[in-house]
């Protein structure tokens, strides 16, 4: 989101986003994205990641964004 969301004059677009070999301990969620109208948010992948003490659930709104292959831990 940016500071104007929908009603500024940029949308945003990100797509065929590929990240892969993500190790990361202690994060408060793996994924926040949020996406809007008019915005392009599509086809981007997390795979064979793996995320330890994770403390909140993903945020996904309005986007194409999946993780594969990862190994999500929450926190104790």
């Amino acid at each position: 989101m940016y500071e104007e969301g929908s009603k500024g004059p940029y949308k945003p677009v990100a797509r065929n986003v590929i990240m892969e070999k993500i190790n990361a301990n202690h994060v408060p969620r793996v994924l926040n994205v949020v996406g809007f109208s008019g915005a392009e948010i599509s086809n981007v992948r997390v795979m064979n990641s793996t995320f330890k003490h994770v403390k909140k659930d993903d945020i996904i709104e309005e986007a194409d964004v999946k993780l594969i292959n990862c190994k999500v831990e929450a926190a104790p």
